[in-house]
């Protein structure tokens, strides 16, 4: 039933159903939520296979609601018949393009596990919201990897919400493709404890993957925060290995 409930939720979210702070809300949840955000993923690539097979439904409701007969010229039914392979053959071609484009092995398994943060911008005027700090969550939520990188590369240690600097910043090279640079920042000791101890952890798993290292170099890590519950991330440790035994 809680499954149930979170599908209708994800569909009313796809369907625009949703009130402005009600899309907050829901996109918070699912950083928040491995479970959610696995089926927000699986509902959108089904959704999305729907959209691809009613375009071939509508090319076939096309060539039976245009039929050409008589004496009119064959050069109107040539035409329908070459808009309806153009579109098949387009839609041919964007799927095998797909399926080309995505990587395979561990770092495919990466990219189908990590999503970005939602930027972090908010409406108060406390010390932590300097003018560097905003640049640098406006541009991130704007996925302008490159100017967010530069906003927050400028940001003293000292900055009172450092930690959140780093694990942003991170997250924007990882944006950039630049895995070796996020691992790097989400090993910073600052992740050692605190409100970011488990995504680093996890997201350290996820950047070694997408780098395409060796599996003895993050095995372990998987393994333990599978067999452990409590664990924000646990589910998706469990999704990773049966994926990985493949």
């Amino acid at each position: 039933m809680e499954e149930e409930n979170k599908i209708t939720r994800i569909e009313e979210y796809l369907s625009g159903q949703l009130s402005t702070e009600e899309n907050i809300d829901f996109e918070k949840e699912m950083t928040s939520d491995p479970e959610l955000g696995r089926l927000f993923r699986e509902h959108k690539y089904f959704l999305d296979g729907i959209a691809g097979m009613k375009a071939n439904a509508f090319a076939e409701k096309m060539r039976r609601e245009n039929p050409v007969s008589g004496n009119k010229t064959n050069r109107q039914n040539n035409n329908l018949n070459i808009y309806i392979s153009v579109a098949a053959g387009i839609l041919i071609l964007l799927g095998i393009s797909y399926l080309i484009m995505q990587p395979t092995g561990p770092p495919g398994i990466a990219k189908e596990f990590y999503t970005a943060p939602l930027a972090e911008v908010k409406r108060s005027t406390s010390s932590s919201e300097d003018s560097l700090f905003r640049a640098g969550m406006e541009a991130f939520g704007r996925k302008q990897w490159k100017n967010s990188i530069t906003a927050f590369n400028q940001i003293p240690e000292s900055h009172p919400s450092h930690d959140r600097v780093i694990f942003y910043m991170a997250h924007a090279f990882a944006g950039a493709g630049v895995y070796e640079k996020a691992l790097a920042l989400f090993s910073n000791p600052a992740f050692n404890q605190g409100q970011y101890l488990q995504q680093a952890q996890w997201y350290r798993i996820l950047m070694k993957m997408y780098l395409n290292r060796p599996i003895e170099d993050y095995l372990y890590e998987i393994e333990h925060i599978a067999s452990e519950p409590h664990l924000f991330y646990s589910n998706d440790a469990k999704e990773i290995l049966k994926k990985m035994k493949k």
